[in-house]
């Protein structure tokens, strides 16, 4: 092999092994992103929970907040809604919402037939908007589909217990499900104006 040839082939060797090199760093590099983005949602929700959990033993409806947050969490992801532009004002709306909601329970009681009229009406609100996508976070049409059927498939699950629950007389833990509805839709339709007025 001549020099010249071989000078080329050296050359063409090192443009592949930068190529390489560079796409490799770029891989690391967003998955470094993606890990970093996982951890900090990771450690916000822990946070998020122990809070709540402090908060609603100290209004003395511990199991019921707890009930209460663990079966609003899939139906909010899934379901989608209001998104709040820093950490601080969603902590702040979250805090009032759920101090709101631990309120209700303690001193607020609904009859089972207004409870199930309501449930009613407020799940084809959930089935008519849901999902609500967010300036974060913009979803295309294969993934409105696969969070649309995710969230009406939680709510069917909801509200077969929800059902059960009024069956059984338990008003009480009907209620907890009654308000995961309202917060759910309450932020749905709030998103939804919110990016109708692109704020």
């Amino acid at each position: 092999m001549s020099p010249l040839l071989w000078r080329h082939g050296f050359s063409i060797l090192l443009i592949k092994d930068n190529l390489v090199m560079n796409t490799y760093e770029n891989i690391k590099e967003y998955d470094a992103e993606i890990i970093e983005y996982g951890m900090d949602m990771f450690k916000t929700m822990v946070i998020g929970v122990i809070c709540s959990v402090i908060i609603a033993f100290i209004f003395g409806e511990l199991q019921k907040g707890c009930a209460f947050v663990l079966l609003l969490l899939p139906l909010r992801q899934n379901a989608g809604g209001l998104h709040m532009k820093t950490r601080g004002r969603c902590a702040v709306v979250s805090a009032a919402i759920y101090v709101s909601v631990l309120l209700v329970f303690k001193y607020i009681c609904i009859a089972k037939e207004a409870q199930v009229i309501l449930y009613l009406c407020l799940s084809v609100v959930l089935v008519m908007m849901a999902p609500v996508q967010n300036s974060e976070r913009l979803l295309d049409k294969e993934e409105l589909k696969v969070y649309g059927k995710r969230s009406h498939l939680i709510l069917e699950i909801e509200m077969i217990v929800f059902m059960g629950l009024i069956v059984m007389h338990n008003e009480q833990w009907a209620m907890v499900l009654l308000c995961v509805l309202i917060v759910a839709d309450f932020l749905i339709i709030t998103g939804k104006i919110k990016n109708i007025k692109g704020v």
